[in-house]
């Protein structure tokens, strides 16, 4: 089991799940969400933030809202389903830390 800070960006390797949009590997941005284990102290992940590595790096840009258009149009059947394949591939191999 691997200790990160809660703010550690982590790839998710693609043998786990790609991105059902592009097809490309994706990364874990952030535990938004999460308890605090009675066990030992450390963070368990409710919630983790993903996104596709060919995400425009500008933000606001035409490219990126030409790119966000397509990859969130529908967020439920593309990443509902992918967030929670990696959650639990998250909760196997990782804990967090504050």
């Amino acid at each position: 089991m691997i200790t990160l800070k809660t703010h550690e960006i982590i790839d998710v390797p693609t043998d786990v799940v790609v991105c059902r949009v592009c097809g490309a590997s994706l990364v874990i941005e952030d535990c938004d969400e999460w308890e605090e284990s009675d066990d030992d102290g450390y963070l368990i992940p409710l919630h983790i933030a993903i996104e596709c590595t060919t995400a425009p790096e500008a933000i606001g840009t035409y490219e990126w809202w030409d790119w966000l258009n397509g990859h969130w149009s529908t967020p439920y059947a593309d990443w509902l389903p992918v967030s929670e394949i990696v959650l639990e591939w998250f909760r196997k191999h990782y804990r967090y830390t504050r």
